[in-house]
């Protein structure tokens, strides 16, 4: 498995039509704390999650992405089943494992395992 992919909003689309599940990190170049969330998504890329594309979005350089979702602080994650955004979680605590669970499992991402 590859490790989260950069990409920007225009390249969305095409990415989130490759696995039947995504995760998306947003996050900005000067967060201190994006090292926390990357290297918990970098794990779960090599951790044999075939059916989940990881990419990562500098909303520093895409916030017009960050404005479409509403999402005001950092990091958050943006989980998706196919094309539907099923939910944004800020937070460098979240559980992302279990959110890919719930995804898979027809739930959505779980808000309450945030920091």
């Amino acid at each position: 498995m590859r490790p989260p992919r950069s990409l920007n909003s225009d390249q969305l689309p095409v990415f989130l039509k490759k696995r039947p599940y995504s995760v998306i990190h947003l996050d900005a170049s000067w967060d201190e704390n994006r090292h926390i969330v990357s290297e918990r998504m970098k794990s779960l890329a090599t951790a044999g999650n075939e059916d989940v594309s990881f990419g990562y979005i500098d909303i520093d350089h895409d916030q017009e992405h960050a404005k479409t979702i509403g999402i005001l602080n950092l990091p958050a994650c943006s989980y998706y089943r196919g094309e539907q955004l099923l939910g944004t979680i800020i937070g460098m605590n979240q559980d992302i494992a279990a959110n890919l669970a719930a995804i898979r499992a027809g739930d959505g991402p779980n808000n309450s395992n945030r920091c």
